[in-house]
């Protein structure tokens, strides 16, 4: 069994509304299907590291299947012995 977990920090105002969003019913319409990430780079300075990659996800909206292709960016500090992600950026690859 696989987890993955979307890490975000988001400013109150921005978290409040992403939340607001998931207790949508129609947020619930979507199911995710599969993520592949592919060109990880993690590079470690102290105690920050920064990963970098591609991925590639497939799911549903409302019965509708759709993909989607893009590059991320997260940054993540270790803090009592534990690493936290606390950034996140994503940016869609435009299909041809």
């Amino acid at each position: 069994m696989q987890v993955w977990s979307i890490c975000r920090r988001f400013p109150r105002r921005q978290r409040a509304r992403w939340l607001r969003w998931l207790a949508r019913s129609d947020a619930r319409l979507t199911t995710f299907g599969s993520l592949e990430v592919t060109d990880l780079k993690v590079t470690v300075y102290g105690t920050t590291a920064i990963a970098t990659g591609t991925f590639a996800s497939r799911a549903t909206y409302k019965a509708e299947p759709f993909e989607h292709r893009g590059r991320f960016t997260d940054t993540w500090v270790r803090l009592n012995g534990k690493w936290l992600c606390v950034a996140s950026h994503q940016s869609l690859i435009k299909k041809d």
